[in-house]
This record gives structure tokens, sequence and C-alpha cells, in this order.
């Protein structure tokens, strides 16, 4: 008979200990007492309120007591202080909204291990907006393309072939990763639009304003994908199911509408979170065909890449 290895041994008890105090209590708890966190993209055009609006519903969804944080890339034009509802205050007297200026990827995984070990001043932190996120990706891929051209000085500048947009996209991919493994803390994404892509003919097509190869991963574990816009009025509408030519995404299954005020897409996402109301177990509808010319004929729209 072989006597186990001891090294082996040993190291297995500290691996069994470490998952047995990482997931202390949590067999106790049945499905609606484990923490939701919510993941939702923002993105439309300039000028539409992306990020009030993504503000807005963490302000409605995240407790009183705890912190809300903008990590900010400095590319939008906001003012909390024409927003007199978003310059609360926690019970302690300290700003509920705080702005970080966003300083790399590394300054972002240490901001998350700070949230995770609950350390002073950001031990109460319920809610993150990342704003713009597709703007953090360009950072991150000039990052990339840099460190290459360094080492390449022959390389084309401003270059980017698939292995670099293999490696952003792994980036972008840990950083949603990161965050929505936070226990209680939420998450929205701003995001700009693109209108790069076109349908079978020659339409612009609206989505969040990431490359083709990275778009559609970034995309996977969104909870909700809704497109901003204000129509001639001033009224703004989030379209959080799909059309033709709108990409959009909503696993609130009491949403059913093509089309919701914030007030209907807060409420009803809170109810999800707290386990009052069902998931959408099919992503997305079918969507109504947009008009087209007598000429056009439309094919069916195949909306899997949401």
């Amino acid at each position: 008979m072989t006597m186990p290895d001891t090294m082996d041994q040993v190291a297995e008890d500290e691996s069994i200990r470490m998952f047995l105090a990482s997931v202390e209590g949590l067999a106790t708890k049945t499905t609606p007492d484990l923490p939701g966190n919510l993941r939702a993209m923002f993105y439309g055009d300039d000028g539409t309120g992306k990020t009030i609006a993504g503000l807005g519903l963490l302000n409605y969804i995240v407790p009183a007591d705890q912190r809300i944080v903008i990590i900010d890339t400095g590319q939008n034009a906001l003012s909390i202080n024409n927003h007199p509802k978003l310059k609360t205050l926690l019970p302690d007297g300290s700003p509920r909204f705080v702005r970080l200026p966003y300083q790399g990827e590394a300054w972002t995984h240490s901001f998350a291990a700070t949230v995770r070990r609950k350390m002073a001043p950001y031990d109460n932190v319920g809610g993150v907006q990342f704003d713009e996120f597709s703007t953090m990706a360009d950072s991150m891929l000039g990052v990339i393309l840099k460190i290459l051209e360094k080492k390449n000085p022959d390389r084309p500048k401003d270059d980017a072939t698939w292995p670099e947009y293999k490696m952003l996209l792994r980036k972008m991919k840990n950083l949603i990763q990161l965050f929505g493994g936070l226990e209680g803390v939420h998450c929205t994404f701003i995001a700009h639009e693109r209108t790069l892509d076109k349908d079978g003919y020659g339409r612009p097509v609206c989505k969040p304003n990431f490359t083709p190869s990275v778009g559609p991963e970034i995309r996977k574990p969104m909870h909700i994908i809704t497109r901003v816009n204000v129509d001639e009025d001033g009224n703004r509408t989030f379209q959080v199911r799909p059309d033709p030519l709108h990409l959009a995404k909503c696993k609130v299954g009491t949403i059913t509408t093509k089309e919701v005020g914030f007030p209907e897409l807060a409420e009803k996402t809170k109810r999800w979170l707290e386990g009052e109301v069902p998931t959408q177990e099919t992503e997305t509808v079918m969507p109504v065909a947009a008009q087209v010319t007598d000429e056009e004929t439309l094919n069916e729209w195949d909306d899997t890449d949401v």
C-alpha cells in the first residue's frame, strides 16, 4: 500500500479550510436570501442622460446607508450639482456619491480589493458606476499597443489586430467578473453608442461602442442593456427589448414592453433583485421589424449575439 504524500495532504487540507471559510453560512440560506448583484449597461448618443440614469438606478436600489462610487474617465459632462437628488448624505454626514478619477487597470483592481476587504472609507460601498466603460476599453487597448510598440519599434503604430483585441477582451471580462463578485455591490456601465455596423439594407445598427470582437462577450454578463433616448419634447425613454436596428437586453421578467420610463425600469428592477418577480428565461423577444421601403424584404432577424 502506497502512503499518501504528506505535503500534498497538507496542501489539500489547507485548500479545504479556505473553501469552507469562503462559503461559510451559504449552505443554510435559501435562494431568496442570496445577494443578487445587478449589472446594467446604459448606452446612447451624447446628451441623452446616460450617466444620470445609471446613477439614478443605483440611488434607487442601493440601501440609503451605503456609498455609491463613480469611476470617472473624465469623458462626460456630469455635474451632480445640477441634480439635487444625487447630493444626499450618508447617516454619518459624508457624501453618498463619490467620484474617483479612473487611473488604469491595476488601480481599478486595487479599488475592488479595497471594497471587498471593506477598508475605510470604502467599507460600505453598495454601488459602482463605470463612466464611460467604453472609454476605459479604449484606454486599455492604448496601453496594450504602447507596450507592444515599445517591444517592437518597427511595429505599425496604433495597429490593433486579433491578438491585441483578444487581450483587451480578457481584461474587460476580468474587470466585469471582479466587480460582479463583490457581495452586495451593484454595478452600472455607461457606454457611447456605435453606429458603424450595418444591417442587410445598409442601415446603421445601434450598439454599445465596443469593437465587434469584444462587444458580444462584454454583453453576455449584463442583466440589462438599455438604449437611452430623448424625444423632441425632452422625454427620456429606455429601450430594453431589441429590434433590428437597436441592441437591447433585459432579464427582468415583468418588463415586457420594448421601451419603458425610468420609474418602471427602477421599480421593476429593484423588485426583481429582491426576488419578487421572475427572471426572463429568454433574454430577448422576437423584435418588431423596422419600416423598410417597398423594394426591400425583411429576412428573419437573428439576435443571438445579444
